[in-house]
Formats: structure tokens, sequence, C-alpha cells
């Protein structure tokens, strides 16, 4: 199993992974797909993406990169009822802003900021 330590070739190997499917390969990695490419738990999958996206984070980089959120909770308006949806990263504020209490926000997947790579068919597809 991949540990997220800055330590060990096992750890390298992932953050290598990573940066070749997302930049090279043009993939759009979510985090289910990296928990079965990888053999780790989602939640590790989920915290390598947070960690890549964290570490790739400068100014022209992210700009290279679209992220996909998913937010859960209950609703601020009637009928209070629990949804969870997708956002993108510029429109998660506003997504946010329809919840009343979040129960899960985590990043769903990364990929290159091409038009139309992320769209909702391909994301069904991944």
């Amino acid at each position: 199993m991949a540990k997220l330590t800055e330590k060990g070739e096992e750890d390298e190997m992932w953050k290598q992974n990573l940066q070749e499917w997302i930049y090279e390969e043009s993939k759009i990695v979510t985090y289910k797909w990296l928990s079965k490419a990888i053999s780790v738990h989602v939640n590790t999958a989920k915290q390598m993406l947070y960690y890549f996206l964290e570490k790739h984070n400068t100014n022209q980089k992210k700009q290279a990169l679209e992220v996909i959120y998913l937010l859960a909770g209950r609703l601020a308006k009637s009928p209070k009822s629990m949804k969870v949806c997708l956002a993108k990263s510029e429109d998660l504020k506003d997504k946010e802003a329809m919840f009343e209490s979040l129960t899960s926000k985590h990043i769903y997947a990364i990929s290159l900021a091409n038009p139309g790579l992320m769209d909702e068919c391909n994301l069904c597809q991944v």
C-alpha cells in the first residue's frame, strides 16, 4: 500500500504516475480510478489527489488543471433534503452556497484543463 509520506520509492512512484497520467496522457483521474489503478483505499486515493493538487498549485500549473469536487449535504432551501453533486472548481462557491450543511467535500477528479475533457459524458465513462 502506498503511504502519503515524503520518503520511499513507493511514494515517489505514485507521484510520478499521477503526473504522467494527468500531464502526459491527459487522463481524467478520479479517486475511484486511482484507487483501483494503484491498489489503495479510496480515502488514500482522495488524499493523494489533494496532495497532488497542493504540490501543483502554482499559478501556471493551476490554470492547466481542472478539478471536480464532490459535495454532499443538506440543502439550504426547501425541500431540505440531502443532495450529492459534482462541481468544477470555478463553480465551487456557488454550489456550496446551496447547502445548509456539508457532510462531505473532496476532490472527485483532476485532469488537464482541455475544453470538453471533463464534461458529464466523459466523467461517467471513467
